[in-house]
């Protein structure tokens, strides 16, 4: 397995109820009524979890969104991108009713 199995547990079996008493699959214990995990199963997910690492590493290093829009609407009123009326004047109006000081 490329990630740990408790990354691997809640990131692709959300939902389900269980325990790691140890560091391996055989340590796994279930809380629900639902049948246990086989490992190939687990392998599965770990595998399509490593064709989506990049979306994890990505989002890591992106600025946060607020940061994002707020240099969308600076390009815009420098006339860098045009503007798209809606997005820049329903920012315009609290960017003008709270000014920097």
């Amino acid at each position: 397995m490329k990630h740990d199995i408790i990354y691997v547990l809640t990131e692709c079996f959300k939902g389900r109820q269980w325990s790691l008493v140890g560091d391996n699959f055989k340590d796994i214990i279930y809380h629900d009524s639902l049948s246990p995990i086989t490992f190939e199963e687990l392998i599965s997910a770990d595998e399509s979890l490593c064709k989506f690492d990049y979306i994890n590493k990505r989002k890591n290093e992106y600025p946060p969104i607020a940061e994002q829009l707020d240099s969308i609407w600076h390009a815009m009123d420098i006339g860098e991108i045009p503007k798209a009326n809606i997005f820049y004047n329903s920012l315009k109006g609290i960017k003008e009713k709270y000014p920097k000081r």
